[in-house]
């Protein structure tokens, strides 16, 4: 049975890590090693890590540079023959997706394989249905990307494509992305299904300013990468967002039914 490494990078989130744990550990699929990488935690995350983790936990705490660092540390310690990103205010949907990500890692030999994510507010209100299905390298010019904590890894990638870029602080996963598919033939697949339930409020959507501050990084990210785009073309990536939206859904249901 080939192990899985599953990375979780945390901060002071007492209120929400003991659900991520609790998601992982409900997984069928028992060759798990969780690496958690925490960023000097004085909010009682540590006591609740300590509490609740696997027999196969790897945990550091100490600073960091960012997400990006973070994960990075998190990939090097990895013994994994597939790495999967867990983070702290997220959750698996159901006990089977880890083995079902393996069953297809094993049949079909794979390097990446992705799925989809529901973002849920701090209610637990559905608020978006994050679909991979439209992804596709020749659309990284419009800031496509798939679902990153839905996206599954041969760990030996890295040993090939390098790591995340720590100068990026909002889209190193983007930048990572296309740099992946740019310099190797990638062979991967879509699971069309929820693989991760995710808790709105991440890095890129806190604010005004870092909203202008992702749209300069994506720039960024297919300039260093040889990718010709636009701040046009990279706006595009709003009007496929927007029916994501379930208060969209529901005014289209609505007028349906008018």
């Amino acid at each position: 049975m080939k192990k899985i490494s599953i990375i979780t990078v945390v901060r002071d989130r007492a209120k929400t890590i003991s659900n991520a744990i609790s998601s992982l550990k409900s997984q069928d699929y028992k060759n798990v090693e969780h690496i958690i990488v925490d960023g000097g935690s004085t909010d009682g995350t540590l006591g609740i890590i300590a509490s609740m983790k696997l027999n196969q936990t790897i945990l550091i705490s100490e600073v960091d540079k960012g997400i990006y660092d973070a994960l990075n540390k998190g990939i090097k310690l990895a013994s994994g023959d597939v790495i999967g990103i867990l983070h702290s205010d997220d959750y698996y949907p159901h006990p089977k997706v880890l083995s079902k990500v393996m069953e297809l890692f094993n049949i079909k030999e794979l390097d990446a394989l992705y799925g989809d994510a529901n973002y849920f507010d701090s209610k637990g209100s559905l608020v978006r249905k994050y679909s991979s299905r439209r992804f596709s390298p020749k659309n990284f010019k419009y800031g496509s990307m798939m679902a990153h904590t839905a996206l599954f890894l041969r760990r030996s990638l890295h040993q090939e494509v390098g790591y995340y870029n720590i100068d990026y602080k909002i889209a190193g996963d983007f930048e990572f992305i296309i740099r992946m598919f740019s310099q190797i033939p990638i062979k991967y697949t879509h699971i069309e299904e929820v693989l991760m339930n995710m808790t709105i409020g991440g890095e890129s959507n806190r604010s005004i300013f870092n909203r202008f501050k992702i749209s300069a990084e994506l720039m960024k990210a297919c300039q260093d990468n040889g990718i010709q785009t636009s701040h046009l073309k990279l706006a595009r990536r709003y009007t496929y967002k927007i029916f994501e939206y379930s208060f969209v859904n529901k005014f289209y249901q609505f007028r349906r039914h008018c």
